[in-house]
């Protein structure tokens, strides 16, 4: 439930009616956000089949990578839309690979 992607697909889940699990990396994430992007978010989450806060409350960068792999471990397949630049979904994407979970990698830009 970062923005951007996370949101992407939770809005595309929402719009064809698939269930889906808001793995959120700890309650109030949102709070820093700008007032539109929080409301967006609101929004979704309150259209999750279910909200799971994964790490206790409070900011903490590695609670993200926590989160990743909390949704990579329960995963049949890593979707990753991802271009190749440092960060969580880089993180999330090795995670994914140091357990050989099956990978589909979506370049931005070359669909």
């Amino acid at each position: 439930m970062a923005q951007g992607v996370d949101l992407i697909w939770a809005i595309t889940a929402i719009k064809i009616g698939i269930p889906f699990i808001a793995a959120v990396p700890f309650s109030g994430q949102e709070k820093i956000w700008p007032k539109k992007s929080q409301d967006l978010y609101n929004r979704i989450i309150a259209k999750a089949s279910e909200v799971v806060f994964v790490s206790e409350p409070g900011p903490a960068a590695w609670k993200y990578q926590v989160r990743n792999k909390w949704m990579v471990d329960r995963s049949d397949i890593l979707v990753a839309v991802w271009d190749g630049s440092s960060g969580g979904t880089e993180n999330c994407y090795r995670y994914a690979e140091s357990i050989d979970k099956p990978i589909h990698r979506i370049m931005p830009g070359r669909i």
